[in-house]
């Protein structure tokens, strides 16, 4: 049986998600310029006092909402390298797997998207708590780390091409895979509007496009 402390954490943890849920949708539907902490609040069905307890600013709930986005694709990326027989067969499926979470979970790769235009993009990255900032470009570099230790490792072996040095291939690869997802997430349902299967090809042939290009 659980005690009382236990209790309130994980009411204050639902509280926590269903915050951040609400702001999501608030950010997706709105745009990130028109979202306030009243707007929240009255999403959530919580006052602007008890907001205020669980989040200091709107920017931090903005960076909390995407770093659990980067923190899920994280480990759905990672499990998807473990117990590969070949370093192109990790990377093979390390990239199904982060379309295979796009086609899964658009909305989330549309925030991405909106919050790297919002705060990244601009000037607004100055005006968000330095401490707050420095444990995303942690996240970051965590998430770029899966790439470049792949890239590392299949180079090493002679997998990989090695005449493309390791920092501009494995920066090439996320910046195309991003941008691939990100067109998903937007246009997916116009790109199989003729039929269905149209996707899963332009998925295959954008794998095959990278593997070719990379493999010695």
């Amino acid at each position: 049986m659980k005690n009382w402390d236990s209790i309130l954490n994980d009411i204050k943890k639902t509280r926590r998600n269903d915050i951040l849920n609400c702001a999501k949708k608030l950010f997706l539907t709105e745009g990130f310029h028109h979202v306030n902490m009243n707007d929240i609040a009255k999403a959530a069905a919580i006052s602007r006092t008890t907001l205020y307890k669980y989040y200091g600013s709107i920017h931090e709930i903005a960076y909390a909402v995407q770093s659990l986005i980067l923190i899920e694709i994280k480990k759905y990326e990672t499990a998807s390298t473990d117990n590969q027989p070949t370093v192109l067969d990790a990377i093979k499926n390390y990239i199904s797997s982060s379309i295979d979470y796009t086609i899964k979970n658009p909305e989330n790769r549309r925030f991405t998207m909106a919050f790297d235009s919002y705060y990244r993009a601009s000037d607004m990255e100055c005006v968000v708590n330095g401490e707050i900032v420095e444990k995303y470009i942690e996240l970051i570099i965590e998430l770029s780390g899966i790439t470049l230790n792949l890239i590392k490792a299949g180079v090493e072996n002679g997998e990989l091409r090695s005449d493309i040095p390791v920092t501009v291939m494995s920066p090439m690869l996320i910046g195309l895979l991003i941008a691939h997802n990100q067109r998903l997430s937007t246009h997916g349902y116009n790109i199989a509007l003729d039929n269905p299967d149209n996707i899963g090809v332009l998925n295959d042939a954008f794998i095959e496009m990278i593997l070719s290009y990379i493999k010695r």
